[in-house]
């Protein structure tokens, strides 16, 4: 486990103390943060200017060469009023903890998770969708800068588990600095439903864009002032707005509109130290045929349910991952381990299938039955 709020609070007041709270305090954060502290707003408060030097260290990807929030703390350790103080060895702790965070995530891709940490959730197979989501965080710079992702399923598919790659925007959240907000989307929902969840989220307190009586106007208005909101309000948050089961909307909604609008802001959105979010709908179908979107800044990933052969190779890969942890350096017994596969897959499937016939979404209730054989696994031997 990470730091926790209660624990940035104490990293937030010896901040105070010891960094924003000296005569000079510029001039003290550029000794340790040269790169960084041109972009603080500076506050003669001492705590706010505080809270923004640790928000910048808490939003940090820790898959950055050098995380900010490590050497944030490498230099509280290295002041001389902290050293062999009573908060040294709580700071020592917060740090060997980000550490080995560190050190685990360099060995680790996560964007080849199989089990999500923290929820210990599955995420099986979906290689086209791993990678669009590799270059929608970390784009080509030989390319043409991405905008957005149409999440699709693939036509005659039923619960292709479109809304599944949302749990994965969230397990890359932590390594990669992503600030994801979700809206869910139904036959109701308008654009001003989507613009007043957005706003919870990106807007200042109390935020909301003026009003606009032409209604094309209203729209592209809207879409500029929520993406701008995000990037100049917030410019330190990689946001990721989630429009979840886009193929549930009312084709003649102002929200279809509104969609391509955020998308033509967010290309729009440019300057010095500002950072785009990224626009990714889920559940894109044929109703969109006609949306205007930046082509080649848009990436469209097709998806389907999984199927048996996913699912064998999923077990495979986890099976004898949990062998090399739970005896290192000993190969594998291929047979034994074929064997629990299958009768892992066959359970799998079977459960799922009974789950959707009473009325669970076929991906979610595979899933669930894939985790429980997971956790099986790892608690014995062999599986029942």
């Amino acid at each position: 486990m990470l730091l926790d709020d209660k624990e940035w609070d104490l990293v937030r007041c010896l901040v105070t103390d010891h960094l924003t709270g000296t005569p000079d305090p510029d001039r003290t954060l550029e000794r340790y943060f040269p790169g960084e502290v041109a972009d603080w707003p500076f506050s003669q408060d001492p705590a706010r200017y505080a809270a923004t030097v640790v928000e910048s260290a808490q939003l940090a990807s820790l898959s950055d060469p050098h995380p900010l929030s490590i050497r944030l703390l490498q230099a509280l350790l290295s002041i001389p009023a902290i050293k062999g103080s009573i908060q040294q060895p709580q700071v020592q702790g917060f740090l060997d903890r980000l550490l080995s965070a560190k050190e685990l995530l360099d060995v680790c891709d996560p964007f080849r998770a199989l089990i999500l940490p923290g929820t210990g959730e599955s995420f099986i197979d979906r290689t086209q969708t791993r990678a669009l989501l590799a270059l929608l965080a970390e784009p080509d710079p030989a390319k043409p800068e991405p905008i957005a992702m149409r999440v699709v399923g693939a036509k005659g598919a039923k619960n292709s588990g479109t809304s599944y790659t949302y749990s994965f925007i969230l397990h890359l959240s932590a390594s990669r600095g992503i600030t994801p907000v979700r809206v869910m989307l139904s036959w109701s929902s308008t654009a001003e439903d989507i613009v007043r969840d957005l706003a919870l989220h990106v807007a200042e307190r109390g935020g909301k864009p003026d009003p606009v009586t032409d209604s094309v106007k209203q729209l592209r208005y809207w879409a500029r002032w929520i993406v701008l909101q995000a990037a100049r309000c917030n410019p330190r948050r990689r946001w990721w707005f989630v429009l979840d089961q886009c193929d549930e909307l009312d084709p003649n909604s102002d929200a279809v509109e509104l969609i391509a609008q955020l998308a033509v802001a967010i290309r729009e959105t440019t300057g010095p130290g500002l950072e785009r979010p990224r626009l990714v709908l889920l559940g894109y179908d044929d109703r969109f045929a006609d949306l205007q979107l930046p082509r080649r800044q848009v990436y469209t990933d097709t998806v389907k349910p999984v199927g048996e052969a996913e699912v064998r190779d999923f077990f495979d890969c986890v099976f004898r991952e949990i062998d090399r942890t739970r005896r290192p350096g000993v190969a594998p017994d291929d047979e034994q381990i074929a064997e629990l596969v299958e009768v892992a897959v066959r359970r799998a499937i079977e459960d799922a299938e009974k789950a959707e016939a009473k009325g669970t979404p076929y991906m979610q209730a595979l899933g669930f039955a894939v985790e429980e054989a997971v956790n099986e696994y790892n608690d014995c031997a062999t599986l029942p």
